[in-house]
């Protein structure tokens, strides 16, 4: 560090405190659900462009009108976009199981066994004669069987293990083994045959928990069917499946043994739907034969079958930073691997010459109002305010209000949202009232933040031949015009004019009278009227909400408000847990008082001055001592927001000889 003992200039370099930037939560971001053929279905996805859209969700498909919604989203500015797939009843994900064979194996074996007679008795005498040891005991032993005497205490001549009965009775049985010593009688022991164990002798390579089945044996008993083997050597194997017939010792007879191939890992779909069965999985060499490849494949309608993704030199130990699970799991957009049916000691079957489908995918039953109104909830991490849609509402007309009206209750909830609602396909304008209307009250007190258009616009359909075209509900389209606006003039600027044109657009449902169009302005449930104007194309000729009331008529007031209140909220989270004084009051009026003159200059406030645009006050008029000893600091704010020039009134009159201007 430097001295300072002469006169001079001394420069330090210093670290300067890092300036800490809030998320910038304050724009919005659209919000729409739907079923969809494929995608996650747990949480909201955030896709940024048609092109990222089909590739988490699939591309345009009929049977699902949120593809199309999608679409129409994107194809009209919009930009970020969280949609939420909705799955009915019974959808089920797609599966393959990978083997460590293609197919079974077999192998010929010589084969002896003891009998399979489960049976203990007590021994209440023993004798020996002539090289035959005579136990009394009641029992069921047969001749052949195997069993260990123990227990015998007079003397151990006549403890024998794994000796053969020669001759049985129910109430005695004889050994075959010499006895030595003298006979002894009302000696106790217990008899014990052997049981449940039949080895097999065979040149073999089998492992201790394979499955296996056993044929061609002479003596039927022996001949098992999907036994686990579970000791082995080399010449030996044994199984714990019980044989049945005819007890036999030492029985011997060529056996074909086959080998049922055995799972080493199940490969999942990344999601329910039957999307899954145009895929294909295939594991490859990688060169080692320690390693594997996994390939997956894409058949299309027309059976052209394509590589989509690729992964090599995977191993099978979860130690290895190429362990397959981890690599497949992180970087597949297609496919999971499942720790069901997951057997590392294994390796993969890898000489298969085709891929092997994914099947049992299946898409369930149609989504219910109540399954469409249960997934709302997951946007409540999403900070951004949200413009909310719900895709398939006007498809299906029975529940069109219902749903809708959910979607209405949950942006209530949140108070940073605003929901785009619109009608079933081919109503009157009198229809269209009375669809509204039922929306309308299926959300009471969201009217508001609530906005509704029609009629549908037809659209080309990229589906079809060239010239074909296909109804859209106008929702998406609109979501998609109040982000665009937002970006290119602000939020305070309605989504509507001639320079909305809708995009694709080519006609709509319903050409308008003058008197249609002046009821569904100024009712009480205003309707958005989309209608074709000369020079400008299909345009929004309306920029109300569903609450017709001064102060909440229009949309880009209530957007402004949310955007404001949004912004303050970041913009103020730093005063929390600082002193509560008049610093902390000035950084404040500061701080908020030019983000109003910013926006002010912009054009999203009215006024000649700053005065007149806003004002902010955080005092001691507003903060009390009794507010400090709370832990509360209050501001106040207010704006005046801009309103939208809906009527623009021209005063013509002629100048004659005799007037002036």
């Amino acid at each position: 560090m430097a001295t300072y003992s002469r006169p001079g200039v001394y420069v330090q370099e210093v670290a300067l405190p890092q300036t800490i930037q809030l998320p910038d939560t304050s724009n919005a971001v659209g919000a729409m659900t739907g079923a969809l053929a494929q995608g996650p279905s747990a949480t909201p996805v955030l896709v940024s462009s048609w092109s990222n859209f089909v590739k988490t969700f699939g591309g345009l498909n009929d049977s699902y009108p949120t593809t199309w919604a999608a679409y129409n989203f994107y194809a009209n500015g919009g930009r970020n976009l969280y949609v939420r797939r909705v799955l009915g009843d019974n959808a089920i994900v797609g599966t393959v199981t990978v083997n460590d064979a293609a197919t079974a194996s077999t192998l010929t074996a010589t084969v002896t066994a003891a009998t399979n007679q489960a049976t203990t008795a007590t021994v209440t005498a023993a004798s020996a004669t002539g090289g035959v040891v005579t136990y009394t005991a009641t029992n069921t032993f047969v001749a052949g069987q195997t069993v260990t005497i123990t227990g015998i205490t007079g003397t151990t001549a006549f403890n024998l293990s794994a000796v053969t009965i020669a001759t049985a009775t129910a109430t005695a049985f004889t050994v075959t083994n010499a006895a030595t010593g003298t006979a002894v009688t009302a000696q106790t022991a217990t008899a014990t045959a052997v049981s449940n164990t039949i080895t097999y002798t065979s040149s073999n390579s089998f492992a201790v928990g394979q499955t296996v089945s056993i044929t061609g044996l002479s003596t039927s008993a022996f001949n098992i069917t999907n036994a686990t083997v579970i000791t082995r050597s080399a010449t030996q194997f044994t199984i714990t499946s019980a044989a049945t017939g005819t007890a036999v010792t030492g029985a011997t007879a060529t056996a074909t043994v086959t080998i049922n191939p055995a799972s080493v890992f199940r490969v999942d779909a990344l999601n329910a739907g039957a999307w899954s069965q145009d895929y294909s999985v295939q594991v490859v060499p990688a060169g080692v034969s320690t390693r594997f490849g996994l390939n997956v494949y894409y058949t299309s309608a027309t059976g052209v079958t394509t590589l989509v993704e690729s992964y090599t030199d995977l191993s099978m130990s979860p130690t290895d930073k190429y362990f397959f699970r981890s690599v497949i799991n992180t970087g597949s957009s297609l496919i999971n691997i499942t720790t069901t049916g997951l057997d590392v000691t294994k390796f993969p079957y890898t000489a298969a010459t085709a891929p092997t489908a994914i099947t049992g995918g299946a898409n369930g039953s149609v989504p219910t109002r109540a399954q469409y109104g249960a997934v709302w909830d997951s946007f409540d991490p999403i900070q951004n305010p949200l413009v909310i849609y719900a895709a398939d509402a006007a498809y299906i007309e029975a529940s069109t209000s219902l749903i809708h009206g959910d979607a209405m209750s949950y942006a209530l909830s949140r108070n940073d949202s605003f929901v785009v609602v619109d009608t079933p396909s081919g109503l009157s304008a009198t229809a269209a009232k009375a669809s509204v209307d039922a929306t309308a009250a299926a959300g009471p007190g969201a009217e508001h933040i609530t906005a509704a258009y029609y009629p549908w616009v037809n659209i080309p359909d990229t589906n079809k031949i060239p010239g074909v075209t296909r109804p859209q509900a106008p929702g998406a389209i609109m979501v998609g015009q109040y982000l665009a606006t937002d970006a290119s003039r602000g939020v305070y600027k309605t989504p509507a004019g001639l320079g909305n044109s809708i995009a694709l657009a080519v006609s709509t449902e319903h050409l308008f009278t003058n008197a249609e169009l002046d009821e569904l302005n100024t009712r009480g449930n205003p309707i958005n009227a989309i209608r074709n104007v000369p020079g400008a194309g299909i345009v929004v000729m309306g920029g109300r909400t569903l609450d017709n009331t001064p102060n909440n008529r229009y949309i880009n007031v209530r957007r402004s408000l949310q955007y404001i209140t949004t912004q303050l909220t970041d913009l103020s989270a730093f005063a929390i847990f600082e002193n509560n004084d008049t610093f902390l009051w000035r950084r404040l009026d500061t701080v908020i008082s030019n983000f109003l003159l910013g926006y002010w200059s912009e054009g999203g406030l009215r006024g000649n001055s700053q005065n007149q645009a806003f004002f902010v006050k955080v005092d001691e008029t507003t903060t009390s001592f009794t507010d400090m000893q709370n832990g509360r600091v209050n501001i106040e704010v207010g704006v005046a927001l801009e309103y939208p020039a809906e009527f623009v009134v021209i005063k013509l009159g002629q100048l004659t000889g005799n007037a002036s201007a």
